[in-house]
């Protein structure tokens, strides 16, 4: 059993549709944690947020992608522009850490009769859209460029590797720059 009434009338349903979450209660907010494969990229933890009785229920993917390089924030954000005016009800920001996170709320006058039925909607809606935007994300984050302006859905596994290795080669560079500051510590100027 939930703590809010919400999250008990979003879990019932998902239990009737066998779609699998996990409840996760570690503050004054519930958290239903349910996961996206997306096809050719991550499973995504795309969180059901409550914070009271009522049926306002905020859905959130936090860190879609951590620390946007700041030589990539520019890129990264004209994408972001672009899905959110592609997409009418999802924003996609990025936080003051550079985590690129996913919003999405549900209708506040959304009836207890319904809730459950719109959660899973609003769910499998969130996902398509993660899937559609998430190479376009990675190659604005990576700085990698697309074959012919189009995703080349062949060569999802090529795709995927460069993604992996440009991710690579920043997390290096971002740890030389550490050491490289860590090497200056208690030298006097």
């Amino acid at each position: 059993m939930c703590i809010y009434k919400a999250n008990d009338l979003l879990t019932a349903y998902f239990d009737s549709k066998d779609l699998h979450y996990i409840v996760e209660s570690p503050d004054e907010t519930e958290r239903l944690h349910v996961f996206y494969p997306v096809p050719n990229g991550p499973t995504i933890d795309i969180q059901f947020i409550s914070r009271d009785d009522d049926n306002s229920v905020a859905l959130r993917v936090f860190s879609l992608f951590n620390k946007v390089r700041i030589d990539r924030e520019a890129e990264v954000l004209r994408v972001i522009n672009r899905l959110n005016h592609e997409y009418r009800y999802v924003k996609f920001c990025l936080d003051s850490d550079y985590d690129l996170l996913v919003e999405y709320d549900i209708p506040n006058e959304t009836g207890d009769e319904t809730l459950g039925a719109v959660g899973t909607e609003m769910f499998m809606r969130l996902g398509k859209i993660l899937g559609d935007s998430y190479s376009d994300l990675a190659c604005a984050m990576y700085g990698l460029v697309k074959k012919n302006g189009e995703n080349d859905e062949s060569d999802y596994p090529t795709f995927l590797r460069r993604c992996l290795e440009a991710a690579r080669i920043n997390d290096d560079e971002d740890e030389e720059n550490d050491e490289e500051n860590d090497d200056t510590d208690g030298i006097d100027a």
